[in-house]
This record gives structure tokens, C-alpha cells and sequence, in this order.
């Protein structure tokens, strides 16, 4: 072998060894954060909801703290959608936030609903449905899982 193609050989070794390590850190940080990320006991979120005495619109207010677990920063995200019966979108919001390891982050989603959709749609007697997307992505972006679920059900007021 020459020098030169044994040097090569060195480097590609070097390379293949920190990706092997990347990747274990990556799949390490992903595993504890997603656990971390969905670990709220009965429930993912705390969930608030607010009608405004004077318009009669709805908030529902979403808030989670994900705990990053992992060896690297994680960058949190969640979607919501409130759904009508027939699978119309009466309201939808999103968020993310960066997380560093050994870290809790705050998320909050903030949903509106408007008097006349209440009355459209009938919430409060027909029910609905809520999608939901939960995005964890570490190692710059490069790695990532995403978890979605569509939850059927009725609002008690």
C-alpha cells in the first residue's frame, strides 16, 4: 500500500466511526426526548378552555413542557387542528421550540373559535374531532420523528 492511499484509508475509517457515533447520539437523543416530549401523565397537555363572556368565542389554550433528555439540543414542534364531524377545519394553530439537553421548554398553541362557528358547527352538542402532530428533530434538523393522531370527542363545558 502507499503512503497516500493508506491515508485515505485512515480518514474513511475516521469519518465511518463519527457517523456510527453521530447516528447512536442522534438515535439516544430522539428516543429520551420523545419520551421526555410525551411523559405529561394522563395527558400530553394541559388544556384550557375560555368563552369570552361578552362575544361568546371559544379559546382553547394548549401548553406543554417538553423535557429533553437526550445528549443534544431538540427542536420541539406541535400542530393542532379542530376538526367539525365532516372533517372541516374550524381552527388551527402551531408551534416549536429549541430545547437544549437537560432542559424543559415551554410550548403553547392558542386556539380561537368564533361565536357563529360554535353555533355553525355545534360544537358543544355534535363534538368534533382534534388533529394532532408532534415533531422532535435534533442534530441540526438532520434527524427526526414525528408522531400524529387524530382524537375523536365531545366538548364539556
Amino acid at each position: 500500500m502507499t503512503r497516500s492511499t493508506r491515508i485515505i484509508s485512515a480518514v474513511t475509517i475516521g469519518l465511518i466511526v463519527a457517523l456510527i457515533a453521530m447516528a447512536m447520539v442522534s438515535v439516544y437523543t430522539m428516543v429520551y426526548a420523545f419520551m421526555g416530549a410525551v411523559s405529561g401523565g394522563e395527558s400530553i397537555f394541559d388544556v384550557d378552555l375560555a368563552v369570552d363572556p361578552v362575544t361568546g368565542d371559544w379559546t382553547f389554550t394548549f401548553r406543554d413542557r417538553p423535557k429533553n433528555q437526550g445528549l443534544l439540543g431538540i427542536t420541539v414542534g406541535i400542530r393542532l387542528r379542530l376538526l367539525t364531524t365532516r372533517d372541516e377545519t374550524i381552527s388551527e394553530g402551531t408551534n416549536s421550540t429549541h430545547v437544549l439537553p437537560g432542559k424543559t421548554g415551554e410550548l403553547t398553541v392558542v386556539l380561537k373559535i368564533l361565536k357563529e362557528d360554535v353555533d355553525r358547527y355545534r360544537i358543544e352538542t355534535a363534538g368534533g374531532a382534534m388533529d394532532i402532530e408532534i415533531q422532535i428533530r435534533t442534530l441540526m434538523d438532520l434527524v427526526g420523528m414525528s408522531l400524529s393522531m387524530r382524537v375523536r370527542g365531545e366538548v364539556k363545558t
